[in-house]
């Protein structure tokens, strides 16, 4: 067994004994009522997605147009079989690819056939539909990918030893695992016409057998049964699936999906992922309103004279607490975050420290707020999310989130400075506040609320009660609160 062991490494350190892949070409694709860039296109995306499944050797498009026309292979619209053998022998491949691309009705259908050069015929034949031109390229790829998988790899027996075991030149990168039973087969002499094509050729299938030690590009086997002893140099295949046809891929449903299969090549499905997800469908817009409640905050005032000295300085008593109400509108960028953005009215009452409210000072002060709500958890309460089109539905019945924003400050306030003089004036102020919060069904939300770096002054010119200027005041309300906040949001 250790001879088998070394003899198998020595062998598969050789790239000499790897699998021959299927060599192929593609031909133009014919343009059937539609026009021959979208013929050009669907060719080149069946063409890199075929080459991309890792199991032909594709000879490049432009090579193939430049090799016929120095040949003066000149032949428009080749999708008969004779001319795919006559191409594919000037091109010195086994196998050419035909295909056309054609639109019925309001539906594309693109249609591709594998012609074996040198038995003259066609191999394999798949087809898929699409209901539009955005499409095409996840049709084209989808289809390249699903007939990949029905043809079938050959390789050969590379060693025999004791009639019982064999090493192979196919491996893990054939797709090749230890479930597999392996047909192994010898080929007998082939009999050609005067144009050289093949006709007729025996072939006998001689035994089975079971991989048992896989390596990337060899594989050792144990023969399980057999009619005639295996030789160095018989065929061993790797059938081709049978596959059902394609569903349609319609834009309506943005996904390519295909149920009744699973796809065979993980790294190409991956790959392909961000083509088959389409965008989340996200709303319109929405809009929010609420109530908040904040705590008390303070009141301050800088008096001075004619003069300009400072007569006081300090607290005149505090505000709140206060209610305000809000109207925000916006929109979900993703299942991440929304933007939104409004304004309200922030109710506030003055009073002095003694708990006595100061009837007579009126202030209206009305925020106008932009920001960003984040809902960073909705891949733990909704791992499912991805697979969701809808914001709604990927955030779910329960998203908790965290809000920032900034809101301008400007109103009106009238206090009483026992001045016959005084008016209203304009308030005006910054702040930045920070939310926590739980959102229900997408509809109801709570949230606690964080006012920072949050306030607002008004200017004021004192007069007595002869109209004579006795001094000037700076009030301001200092907005750092806190509080709870609860509300609907409507999405449209």
């Amino acid at each position: 067994m250790r001879k088998f062991s070394v003899l198998f490494v020595l062998l598969l350190s050789f790239r000499l004994f790897a699998s021959e892949k299927i060599s192929m070409a593609v031909y133009d694709f014919d343009a059937r009522s539609v026009p021959p860039a979208i013929g050009d296109s669907v060719t080149d995306f069946v063409q890199t997605s075929l080459y991309e499944t890792g199991k032909f050797n594709m000879m490049d498009r432009k090579n193939v147009q430049k090799i016929l026309k120095e040949q003066m292979f000149q032949k428009t619209g080749c999708s008969s079989t004779d001319c795919a053998v006559e191409a594919g022998r000037i091109l010195n491949v086994s196998n050419m690819v035909l295909g056309s691309v054609s639109k019925l009705g309001q539906r594309y259908v693109i249609s591709l056939q594998l012609v074996d050069v040198e038995q003259g015929k066609i191999s394999i034949s798949d087809k898929v539909e699409t209901d539009s031109e955005d499409m095409l390229n996840v049709a084209s790829s989808a289809l390249a990918e699903h007939f990949a998988k029905q043809v079938g790899i050959k390789g050969k027996v590379l060693k025999v030893f004791n009639e019982n075991e064999i090493i192979i030149n196919l491996g893990s990168q054939d797709k090749l695992d230890k479930d597999q039973e392996l047909n192994i087969e010898r080929l007998g002499e082939a009999v050609k016409d005067d144009s050289g094509k093949v006709v007729y050729q025996m072939k006998e299938s001689i035994a089975k057998a079971k991989p048992v030690e896989i390596n990337e590009q060899g594989t050792r086997c144990e023969i399980v049964s057999k009619t005639s002893i295996v030789k160095t140099g018989d065929i061993v295949e790797i059938k081709g699936e049978s596959a059902r046809p394609l569903s349609p891929i319609l834009k309506e449903n943005r996904q390519y999906t295909q149920p009744q299969e699973q796809i065979q090549y993980p790294e190409i499905k991956a790959r392909k992922q961000a083509l088959y997800q389409a965008p989340p469908e996200s709303e319109a817009g929405l809009l929010a309103l609420g109530m908040n409640f904040d705590s008390q905050t303070k009141l301050s005032a800088v008096l001075k004279d004619t003069a300009g000295k400072t007569t006081y300085t300090g607290s005149l008593g505090y505000v709140g607490p206060d209610t305000s109400y809000e109207i925000l509108g916006g929109g979900p960028l993703s299942w991440f975050a929304d933007i939104e953005g409004g304004g309200g009215i922030r109710l506030i009452t003055l009073m002095n420290t003694s708990q006595v409210e100061f009837t007579n000072y009126s202030v209206f002060l009305m925020p106008l707020r932009f920001g960003f709500r984040f809902y960073p958890l909705t891949p733990v309460f909704n791992p499912d999310y991805a697979k969701q089109k809808k914001v709604d539905d990927q955030r779910g019945a329960f998203a908790p989130y965290v809000s920032l924003g900034g809101s301008l400050y400007w109103g009106f306030a009238d206090i009483d400075t026992t001045d016959k003089y005084s008016y209203t004036q304009i308030v005006f102020g910054l702040g930045f506040d920070t939310r926590f919060g739980i959102e229900l069904f997408n509809v109801l939300y709570a949230e606690y609320l964080i006012h920072l770096a949050s306030s607002a002054s008004v200017d004021w010119t004192m007069h007595n009660s002869g109209g004579t200027k006795t001094g000037t005041g700076t009030y301001t309300f200092d907005l750092n609160s806190s509080g709870l906040g609860f509300g609907i949001r409507a999405r449209f």
